[in-house]
Order: structure tokens, then sequence, then C-alpha cells
């Protein structure tokens, strides 16, 4: 699980800050199933390795959206 850090929405991703390492990992807005993503999100995601050898978000999953979405 993590935080969307920052986010470009017109260039299509952004930085995922990890709970269990503290290492922000690139995504990708293609990986977002359910809901458009939003900085300060709270999401339950994959690692996987692309093809740079970097690890990046997969799979992500919004868990509990910014305070001020909910009102």
């Amino acid at each position: 699980m993590g935080v969307i850090r920052s986010l470009n929405l017109q260039r299509g991703f952004g930085f995922v800050q990890c709970y269990d390492d503290g290492e922000s990992y690139f995504c990708h807005i293609s990986q977002f199933r359910d809901d458009i993503p939003e900085r300060g999100m709270v999401i339950e995601f994959a690692l996987h390795t692309n093809k740079d050898g970097k690890q990046c978000c997969s799979n992500c999953l919004v868990v509990e959206v910014p305070e001020k979405r909910r009102k």
C-alpha cells in the first residue's frame, strides 16, 4: 500500500510512496482499474519490473480518497 504523492494526468503518470519501504514508484494511469487517480489517494498495488529493469506499480486499487473529495 502507499499514497499518490505526485500526479500528472495530462501525461498519464505519477509516483506512489510505498508504506512498507518509503520508496517512490512510477505508476501509469492505465494501472488503475476502477477510479481516476488523484494526489493523496491511498492505494493498494503490486510491483512489477518494467523493460528497463525498474520497479513500477501495477494493478492499482483505490483504498481511501482524500478528505476533500469525501464531502
